[in-house]
């Protein structure tokens, strides 16, 4: 279901750094992780859907990790968007409506908030007349 969950530093390091990344993470003391896999299901389902392929999880232990590196990350389980090594949104739980109008503010394919702003304010109003 997730193609290469996170093992090792490296591996985290290497996966968050990417020009997009969609990772899953379990609550640390969660004990089955089939109860985590049948919660995220539908989400999981959604990015292949849209044909998104950065996306994986973290196991048990790895949620500590992660709070530590990344300290504005709030909940105890759900999932957290990256991009180029940036934590840019996050969502507690697995909910399938809410997953996808996060998907949507995130924008996995489109540029960087900062990149976006700076196309935008680029852009003049005004027109030439001949």
């Amino acid at each position: 279901m997730f193609p290469h969950p996170i093992k090792s530093k490296d591996m985290f390091d290497e996966f968050v750094k990417r020009d997009y990344a969609i990772l899953f993470f379990v609550n640390k003391d969660h004990t089955r992780l089939l109860e985590f896999r049948n919660a995220c299901n539908d989400a999981v389902w959604h990015c292949i859907q849209q044909r998104l392929v950065n996306y994986t999880c973290v196991r048990q232990g790895w949620t500590g990790y992660l709070k530590a590196v990344y300290p504005p990350l709030k909940p105890d389980e759900g999932v957290a968007f990256f991009k180029k090594g940036r934590l840019l949104q996050q969502m507690p739980g697995f909910a399938l409506p809410v997953f996808i109008e996060t998907l949507k503010a995130f924008d996995p394919h489109g540029p960087m908030p900062e990149e976006k702003k700076a196309a935008e304010a680029s852009l003049c109003d005004c027109c030439m007349i001949l």
